[in-house]
């Protein structure tokens, strides 16, 4: 759908493009969290499903429901180090202060690695904004699949994810 076709009432980030076989293939782009402010949807989400043969998602929606506990288990330090073990003193200076200032102690993440950290404070601000990881585009999709019969497949796993993660050195994460 050309952006010229498009009422400006209804924009959205879905875009669908026909190779020269004639496969058609529906291209949206994701967030993993929205407000509710964004619903409804704008109908052309509905009508990408209604023609898909599949739903090819960032990853499967059977593996995200198993790869909590193993983000958890990845994003833990050893136990023998705390967070303030691996952050430099500019760094953890910055995250205290940023902690104090929304109400959080240190106490709560000193077993996490810099970047489980990360992860955590930014899905924490983004649930205080009024985004809900139910209401991502990923979760409201799969389940409007599995309303349809519509299989589902990902393009990576979760195990995939975590493992850009670990290959951080806690120095590097430090850096971000």
């Amino acid at each position: 759908v050309l952006a010229e076709e498009v009422d400006s009432a209804d924009r959205h980030f879905v875009w669908r493009t026909t190779g020269e076989s004639g496969a058609v293939v529906w291209l949206v782009g994701s967030m993993h969290a929205l407000p509710d402010s964004v619903f409804p949807l704008p109908e052309v989400f509905d009508r990408a499903l209604d023609e898909a043969e599949l739903l090819v998602l960032e990853v499967d929606a059977d593996d995200l429901s198993t790869g909590a506990s193993a983000l958890l288990s990845a994003g833990a330090l050893p136990s023998d180090q705390r967070l303030p073990d691996v952050l430099s003193d500019e760094t953890l200076e910055l995250l205290e202060s940023y902690l104090a200032s929304n109400g959080m102690s240190l106490s709560s993440f000193e077993a996490m690695r810099p970047w489980m950290v990360s992860l955590a404070l930014t899905q924490m601000h983004f649930m205080r904004q009024g985004f809900r990881t139910d209401a991502g585009l990923d979760q409201v999709m799969i389940r409007r699949a599995a309303e349809r019969g519509l299989p589902t497949m990902g393009l990576e796993t979760v195990a995939d994810q975590i493992g850009i993660f670990s290959t951080l050195s806690d120095e590097e994460a430090d850096a971000v």
